[in-house]
């Protein structure tokens, strides 16, 4: 060791002291927590491509409340159903809505006891669905919330999750 030391230009070994075994601690957890991030980032990815083919050849699920996709020559409607589209592909594929399930969302979570995620996860989807139907001139902005709206779609969930009372007094 002594003559390592002295290739290095030092007249004694270095011996480890306390701050390595913490600095190589220290480093392990940026790895970890890189990994972490990378493999958020790879699942995300992933999912994105399993949703972008929506756009390509949508379902019915989809073109009962989107519609046909816009053409090319009308770009700014193309991009807002492209968006809805992947929205409700994404939410049926992380939330394992049955394929053969004829409605766009599926069940109302809440109606399921569904947790926080998917709840947030539902109303997102729901929310670009409204933007994209009003933004294509397929209905009116709308009052009310997430599923008060939503529930004025016809296919968009099964009609068992539809409160039959939740426009009473309304006027609608």
């Amino acid at each position: 060791m002594r003559a390592l030391a002295e290739r290095l230009g030092r007249s004694e070994p270095e011996m480890p002291s306390i701050s390595v075994p913490l600095a190589h601690e220290q480093k392990i957890e940026r790895y970890r927590a890189l990994q972490s991030v990378a493999d958020q980032a790879e699942h995300a990815a992933e999912r994105d491509r399993r949703a972008t083919p929506a756009a390509q050849s949508p379902g019915e699920h989809i073109t009962r409340v989107l519609g046909e996709r816009p053409g090319a020559g009308r770009p700014a409607e193309r991009q807002q159903w492209d968006r809805a589209a992947e929205a409700i592909e994404r939410y049926r594929d992380t939330h394992n809505i049955d394929p053969a399930e004829a409605t766009t969302l599926g069940p109302d979570p809440r109606r399921l006891n569904a947790g926080y995620e998917q709840i947030r996860d539902w109303e997102a989807a729901g929310e670009q669905i409204l933007h994209a139907r009003e933004r294509l001139g397929i209905s009116p902005p709308g009052l009310g919330t997430i599923e008060e709206r939503l529930s004025r779609i016809a296919g968009i969930m099964p009609q068992r999750d539809i409160d039959p009372h939740r426009d009473i007094g309304r006027g609608r």
